[in-house]
């Protein structure tokens, strides 16, 4: 996602609702979020949100990255 923000999501499948919010076509869950407060941190800013939905419509299991690897989670057995 870095770059120019006019090309962020170029060649990548996104809805835009009418608030304006970018959710990817593909992504495995859908989070609705309002800024709930910002905090400067140096030179970073940490965005605090409020969590109001999330929808999850897919049955693939999220990618892992642990012990600098990336992986998969195991069904339950």
């Amino acid at each position: 996602m870095a770059g120019p923000v006019e090309h962020r999501f170029d060649d990548v499948p996104v809805t835009s609702s009418e608030d304006g919010a970018i959710t990817l076509d593909e992504g495995l869950a859908r989070f609705d979020c309002t800024i709930y407060n910002e905090v400067e941190a140096g030179d970073h800013t940490i965005v605090i949100l409020q969590l109001h939905a999330v929808e999850h419509t897919d049955t693939s299991l999220p990618l892992v990255f642990h012990r600098s690897a990336f992986g998969s989670l195991s069904e339950p057995a």
